[in-house]
């Protein structure tokens, strides 16, 4: 009943957040933490997926498990051909993870060989792991690698606590050369996670989930549009949210995809442990993988999240047990009701020009006191657009996602009705 067909999801077990994002040979890699014994959080392997159209996905071995060093924390890949290949003659992936021991360290893993028609499924971890050590830092995690396009080599950028650090290598080996980007006052006591840095339209876009603690108990992720010097991040904007919903964390991007490309876990740690999907053997699910552009408005320059084209997979009328695709453009405000003879949830654009989705004519649940409540429930945000407002949602089963005003507002919600929605209403002002 719950679990999406677009989006994707374990076979079976426990996922969280989108690892190792990497394109090769018209393959898009999605690694993701995962606990294959459970479906619940448990010690922390990386599974492994492929796909050439981000909506088809084959399910391939588990890429690392916990070793001596700790659990396979997140990361990133890369295709590289450079010196710290086990074979200079063949093609490799480089995974970097945070080895989640004592403290966490940053560790490095080697692919077998791979060609244009057999994709790697196997991976070793450095002998001399971790490459990046520390033996102070509570939380250090995350590393995105990225190539470093002014001094040649690597750079990776890492989560330290309350702000991020950048490191330079020629070798993926050897690290150096800290840079910090934060920490920010309207951020004071927040956890900083899953870091990533992409160029889009000739822009380099830094994206921070902030960890449910401190100041902001929810979670939530943000984005800087700005400049890189091959050093450090430099901001030209102040921070946005990157989904105005609370069921969306731990953005990754892509590396070597042929346009920017960002996928999310579509979940949130308050409740991801309990949602009601044990019964079909699997809990979490990501976003739909979107592409990134950047778009002046009136409000300046932001970031753009276009979703993979799934018009071919979806129904056009209402079906509660087939995902469904709206597309709407409106002058004024609109709402979208899904509901039965008991339950409803609606999305749409109110009186005061805002975005809204909300969930709270669902049932109260008896799984999680976080669940119903307002905070995770109702999601408003201001547009940056004005006048008509372009929508589309996608309802894959138990996520919806809505997309407005060309991507610059979009919103993830997880809903789960005791009985499907049979019905749809729309109303217009």
């Amino acid at each position: 009943m719950y679990r999406p067909e677009l989006h994707f999801t374990p076979e079976a077990g426990w996922m969280n957040d989108p690892n190792g994002l990497v394109y090769e040979n018209g393959r898009y890699h999605l690694f993701y933490q995962y606990y294959p014994d459970d479906v619940i959080w448990g010690p922390m392997h990386w599974g492994h997926a492929i796909s050439r159209d981000l909506i088809h996905w084959e399910h391939l071995p588990i890429a690392l498990f916990p070793d001596k060093n700790g659990m396979a924390f997140s990361g990133s890949a890369v295709r590289t051909d450079d010196g710290c290949q086990p074979d200079p003659e063949g093609n490799h992936l480089v995974l970097m993870y945070t080895s989640h021991g004592s403290f966490e360290q940053q560790s490095i893993a080697f692919s077998e060989a791979f060609t244009a028609e057999k994709p790697p499924v196997k991976f070793v971890p450095f002998e001399f792991n971790p490459v990046i050590r520390n033996d102070h830092l509570r939380d250090f995690r995350d590393p995105k690698v990225f190539e470093n396009g002014w001094f040649g080599g690597w750079n990776a950028v890492m989560a330290a606590g309350d702000h991020a650090v950048f490191m330079g290598s020629q070798n993926m080996i050897n690290w150096s050369g800290k840079k910090d980007f934060g920490p920010f006052e309207e951020f004071d006591g927040c956890i900083w996670e899953c870091p990533s840095i992409i160029e889009v339209d000739g822009k380099w876009v830094f994206i921070i989930s902030m960890g449910a603690v401190g100041t902001r108990p929810l979670g939530d992720g943000y984005y800087w549009i700005g400049d890189w010097n091959g050093r450090t991040f430099i901001p030209e904007t102040g921070p946005e949210r990157l989904n105005i919903a609370r069921d969306d964390y731990a953005a990754a991007t892509w590396h070597g995809a042929p346009e920017p490309t960002l996928i999310s876990w579509a979940s949130q740690w308050v409740y991801a442990n309990q949602v009601p999907t044990a019964a079909e053997g699997f809990r979490s699910q990501m976003t739909l993988p979107r592409r990134l552009s950047l778009v002046e408005t009136p409000e300046g320059l932001k970031l753009a999240q276009k979703p993979a084209d799934v018009s071919a997979y979806v129904n056009k009328e209402w079906d509660p047990e087939r995902p469904y695709l709206l597309q709407l453009r409106e002058d004024g405000p609109f709402r979208v009701t899904l509901y039965n003879d008991e339950e409803s949830v609606c999305f749409g654009l109110d009186e005061e020009d805002q975005l809204y989705m909300d969930r709270r004519g669902l049932k109260p649940v008896e799984w999680s006191d976080a669940y119903g409540k307002e905070a995770f429930s109702l999601c408003r945000s201001s547009r940056f657009c004005t006048g008509t407002c372009d929508c589309t949602l996608i309802i894959d089963h138990s996520v919806v996602e809505l997309y407005a005003d060309g991507g610059t507002r979009v919103g993830t919600m997880l809903i789960y009705p005791e009985k499907p929605l049979r019905e749809i209403r729309i109303e217009r002002a």
